[in-house]
């Protein structure tokens, strides 16, 4: 059984990355190269501009997996295996019953022995979510308002352990709100660049029966690196572009100091205010519950050999 999810790019992502090693050890032994059978892991993928990409003649099975995103929820026939999904609206986007609904399975992660004794609570985080990463240099303004960065590209081992000892986080990344609230840190959902999407993130919340609040955060740019070969040709094509040539997509023009102020301003808000985000706890037990015995289910079925290669 292959195990298949979204690879953004050689950077990483939080949420994706997760992929990697979560699965051997939920459900140690069941993963290997054979991609008669796939299993579509964690992220917003139970949908057909991703499932079309893979083998036709392949059994594929979802256990926690998100709907959404571009081509519609995959047709589904007696090779797809539905032991769950992420949330209600992927069960009724895909024409599924209500009885399908698991939650992320990322929040799991509460029950891995490596993560039981993270030490004492310190400090809020921030977490853009890998879109917004290389419009502005995050980094130094989250140092400037008194928060900890969160890189949502870092090692993801190591950023669960930081998400899991905060008191707080202010996260565009949705994983990282799904983390915090496995590890019951309290959490902010804020909206920062222009593609975030709302939606996926209310599935989630849904399976946890909990309604989500947003925050705005001004979407800003500059350049981390302004001698950068990347800055130089878009100076160029900002150039032509003002004298009538056309040279592909115009640069985007650095954010003026209004926008940086009130992308600061609102940070500065949401840190004061602290309007946090946590699922109940008893819900979330449940929504656990049900996603164990999604896995244990499906560990029985490939021990049988339900998926056996015929």
């Amino acid at each position: 059984m292959k195990l298949e999810y979204s690879r953004p790019g050689s950077h990483g992502n939080f949420g994706d990355d997760l992929n990697e090693w979560f699965w051997d050890e939920v459900a140690p032994g069941l993963l290997d190269d054979d991609d008669s059978t796939i299993l579509l892991g964690m992220g917003t993928i139970f949908s057909r501009w991703f499932t079309d990409q893979l083998p036709a003649d392949s059994q594929k099975i979802v256990i926690g997996s998100g709907g959404g995103k571009a081509g519609g929820p995959p047709h589904l026939d007696d090779k797809w295996h539905i032991y769950g999904v992420r949330g209600p609206l992927t069960a009724a986007y895909s024409g599924l019953g209500q009885e399908t609904v698991l939650t992320d399975p990322a929040m799991l992660l509460r029950d891995f022995p490596e993560f039981s004794d993270l030490g004492p609570r310190r400090g809020i985080g921030f977490m853009p979510h890998i879109w917004s990463l290389d419009h502005w240099d995050w980094e130094k303004t989250t140092r400037e308002l008194g928060l900890e960065f969160i890189n949502p590209r870092d090692e993801a081992k190591g950023t669960v352990r930081r998400i899991g000892r905060l008191e707080g986080l202010i996260t565009e990344a949705m994983h990282g709100a799904i983390v915090a609230d496995a590890f019951r840190t309290p959490w902010i959902a804020v909206g920062i660049a222009p593609g975030f999407e709302t939606s996926k993130w209310c599935d989630w919340a849904a399976s946890l029966g909990m309604a989500m609040t947003f925050h705005s955060v001004r979407d800003v740019y500059a350049p981390k690196h302004s001698t950068s070969l990347r800055i130089i040709k878009g100076a160029i094509k900002e150039g032509l572009h003002r004298i009538g040539i056309k040279a592909g997509k115009r640069a985007r023009p650095r954010s003026g100091e209004w926008d940086v102020a009130d992308m600061k301003g609102r940070l500065r808000s949401l840190i004061e205010q602290k309007p946090y985000q946590l699922s109940d706890e008893a819900k979330l037990d449940a929504a656990l519950e049900r996603t164990r015995q999604a896995i244990a289910r499906l560990r029985q079925d490939a021990a049988a050999g339900k998926f056996a290669r015929k």
